[in-house]
């Protein structure tokens, strides 16, 4: 009975020691005309686990300094810049993906919400009259912070 005991222990320890990622919190925002996307990465383990890349569906990859080296019951915030894509490749949710030197992948769907997609609709207004006379997407200077 006490090795039983011993055994659900050991193997609780033993799940609980490794590194437990999530993406736990976001924010976007549109700052002149350039969405920028904040995410927090969570490791709730114990064990250190390094953040190799991170990227998004339309913003790209992130800005933030990679790869980042995460200790056990830490948090980080990864940041993502970028223009909207062009019109037929929109939508209201931004899926995230975080890869892990171990080998896992953490990923996110990040939805809109109302006063965003309307920001997101007003934008894509301004990106489509601003494309060039032959139909294709004209490029947009990006401000440095």
């Amino acid at each position: 009975m006490v090795s039983l005991g011993s055994l659900v222990v050991s193997v609780l320890t033993y799940r609980a020691a490794g590194p437990r990622v999530a993406i736990s919190d976001c924010d976007i925002a549109n700052r002149g005309g350039e969405w920028w996307l904040q995410i927090k990465v969570v490791n709730s383990g114990r064990s250190e686990v390094d953040i190799e890349a991170a990227w998004t569906n339309w913003l790209g990859a992130t800005v933030s300094d990679l790869p980042h080296r995460m200790k056990g019951g830490s948090s980080t915030n990864l940041v993502f810049r970028g223009v909207l894509p062009p019109l037929q490749y929109g939508g209201n949710v931004i899926t995230v993906q975080v890869g892990l030197g171990s080998g896992r992948n953490v990923l996110k769907q990040v939805r809109l919400n109302e006063s965003q997609q309307g920001q997101l609709s007003a934008s894509r207004i301004d990106h489509h009259d601003q494309q060039s006379p032959d139909g294709r997407s004209a490029t947009f200077p990006v401000e440095e912070v």
